[in-house]
């Protein structure tokens, strides 16, 4: 057989208990408050070099890249790396962004199996606008299949923006 006894909880033990919650839930709270501004990305402090950055943005007119998007490659000791494509028949403007170490980068831009050499001048703390415009000036059947398409590629630096 069983036996349950009825006991009553003192209101001592009780006030314990709910001080330690609220002694908690503030130490809890206080916490969340502080922890994410001391997460930055480096000690203010801190006597270890920055390394410098600059950005080059490429972007396609209009969105006027013939169906085709642009690769965008950096010459890294003589040999492509691909950073990223922009600009394809579907997006008006789309823009892509690059952090660079200042200083002179060459490029290469591939639009329709066209590649096209480019160097730029990338500025610590600057974002540098690169307008791309192709523009087609006429095309002719090849093949019952195939057309020549022929365009002008325009590429545009543009002044850099101080980024924020």
């Amino acid at each position: 057989m069983c036996m349950v006894r009825n006991t009553t909880v003192p209101h001592k033990w009780l006030a314990e208990k709910n001080s330690l919650i609220r002694l908690l839930t503030i130490t809890l709270w206080v916490l969340t408050i502080l922890l994410p501004s001391c997460s930055t990305d480096r000690d203010p402090r801190s006597t270890a070099p920055v390394t410098p950055v600059g950005f080059a943005e490429f972007y396609a007119y209009k969105g006027r890249t013939l169906g085709y998007p642009i690769a965008i490659y950096e010459m890294k000791a003589g040999q492509p790396v691909l950073l990223g494509k922009c600009g394809n028949f579907r997006v008006l403007d789309s823009r892509k962004r690059f952090e660079l170490a200042p200083g002179d980068h060459e490029f290469l831009l591939v639009h329709a199996q066209a590649q096209h050499p480019w160097r730029l001048h990338i500025e610590e703390g600057m974002i540098t606008p690169v307008r791309i415009t192709i523009t087609k000036l006429d095309s002719e059947p090849v093949t019952e299949r195939q057309w020549r398409v022929r365009y002008r590629f325009e590429i545009n630096p543009e002044p850099g923006i101080p980024r924020k």
